[in-house]
């Protein structure tokens, strides 16, 4: 039976178990791949440098950092399982409650400032 593209995403984040849950695992797979894709590793070498340059500007904005981070997490979320951006989006909403939207947020915020640390 094939999965649907809900299915794999939530595999994807949540994994079979708590060891590969995105929550309980900062070197997580998915992660480490969003952290390549920050860095234009998808192909985009701009990218990068578009990314760099913004996050220096708003490195100490929460709100468009945030807005950020969702932006280029369900881009490369929708690129890896290629699906639109608003499936994708309603896919993630739906899996998490609240509070784990924000640590994923929080996570994901972190990994952005890494392109600008020395």
């Amino acid at each position: 039976m094939n999965n649907t593209i809900k299915q794999d995403i939530k595999n994807d984040l949540l994994g079979y178990n708590k060891e590969r849950n995105i929550f309980n695992n900062n070197f997580h797979v998915t992660l480490n791949y969003f952290e390549m894709f920050l860095n234009g590793d998808y192909g985009n070498e701009q990218e990068y440098y578009n990314n760099i340059d913004y996050v220096k500007e708003y490195k100490n904005n929460h709100k468009k950092m945030l807005s950020f981070v969702i932006n280029k997490f369900v881009n490369f979320i929708s690129n890896d399982f290629n699906c639109s951006y608003s499936h994708t989006q309603k896919t993630i909403v739906s899996l998490f409650n609240k509070r784990e939207l924000e640590q994923l947020n929080n996570k994901l915020i972190n990994i952005s400032l890494e392109l600008i640390q020395e």
